[in-house]
């Protein structure tokens, strides 16, 4: 029952998304990326979008590859699984890079999964928990984040990976973040494109997901 009623705030988030006024601000090799305004917030909210030869399976196993997250996503130094649930859900701690002379930001984030029994999309829900570990030394702990991954089948061998996403980083004027959460996005998809196309990802297997 819990996951049922998390798959359903995914989806009508996930609606929501699709009907709102994203605005496309970057289009580029086959990447899409859109902004929008968030209610009461100074930083924007992005929107990547792509698709590529795969499986949801193999595009997962990309993305649950937790110690390999800091070669592929943006801005991240490392990613640490600091607590794990069950195979459906889990904490991670990010240690996320920021420019000289600011301290690194750090996150942790409770992580969901659900899968569409009909389309087969599968949702990664992900929203920072501040709370779980004390703070460390060096590093200025994110409160506010969240977003969604999402991984749809698509006829002809091809997926579609959608990410959206807010954070606030915490002591960083908006004008200096908003650009980045443009980039950053765009350079994460297509990182995460050529690495799903290795045998290790290929060929990977999750007996809690239908391809």
């Amino acid at each position: 029952m819990k996951n049922i009623l998390l798959y359903m705030m995914v989806s009508l988030s996930l609606i929501s998304t699709a009907q709102s006024d994203w605005k496309l601000t970057k289009d580029k090799d086959g990447v899409k990326v859109f902004l929008r305004e968030k209610e009461k917030k100074d930083f924007k909210e992005y929107m990547a979008v792509t698709s590529f030869p795969g499986t949801v399976s193999a595009v997962y196993a990309v993305y649950q590859d937790v110690a390999n997250q800091k070669n592929w996503m943006s801005d991240i130094a490392t990613a640490t699984i600091v607590k794990s649930v069950d195979k459906m859900e889990w904490f991670t701690r990010y240690e996320i890079k920021v420019p000289w002379p600011m301290d690194y930001r750090d996150a942790i984030y409770n992580i969901k999964l659900t899968q569409d029994p009909t389309t087969k999309a599968l949702s990664i829900a992900f929203k920072s928990y501040p709370t779980l570990l004390p703070k460390q030394n060096g590093f200025v702990r994110i409160v506010t984040s969240e977003g969604v991954w999402r991984f749809t089948p698509k006829p002809n061998g091809m997926v579609e990976v959608m990410t959206t996403g807010y954070t606030n980083p915490e002591g960083i004027q908006p004008w200096m973040v908003n650009p980045f959460i443009v980039d950053g996005p765009h350079a994460s998809l297509l990182k995460m494109k050529a690495l799903v196309k290795l045998p290790k990802y290929q060929n990977a297997v999750f007996d809690f997901i239908k391809n």
